[in-house]
């Protein structure tokens, strides 16, 4: 099993979620799983280390307000159109594409500190 980190990565800190302890996501890819320990970096700063907590698959046409202001700051509409634009030329982008919500907690600079409950989200 390979237990190398991956990396996250934002070129953006939209609403300026990475300042604070927990921080969404809504990414093309499945890569990620719950209790999966990331780095996080935003442009070319790491940021820190952080566990994913949260992952739903839902279509792009689902993405709802609640997730569209927690990871932008912006409505649903509006978030989505930000994504089409992050990935054009990338891949075409559609209501019935698959996309996930992801929720990450900061792992805190204190290793002897827990980060959290792992069971932090459910269903």
């Amino acid at each position: 099993m390979n237990n190398k980190i991956q990396d996250i990565e934002f070129s953006s800190n939209w609403n300026n979620k990475l300042s604070c302890p927990c921080f969404s996501t809504l990414r093309v890819s499945g890569r990620f799983a719950v209790g999966q320990r990331v780095r996080v970096w935003l442009k070319t700063r790491v940021m820190g280390y952080a566990v994913c907590r949260y992952r739903r698959q839902i279509t792009f046409g689902a993405i709802n307000d609640a997730m569209a202001f927690l990871d932008t700051g912006y409505n649903a509409d509006k978030c989505r159109a930000i994504l089409v634009n992050m990935y054009k030329g990338k891949m075409a982008i559609n209501d019935d594409t698959l996309v996930f919500f992801y929720v990450f907690e900061f792992e805190p600079a204190d290793k002897t500190k827990p980060a959290g409950d792992a069971n932090l989200f459910t269903s």
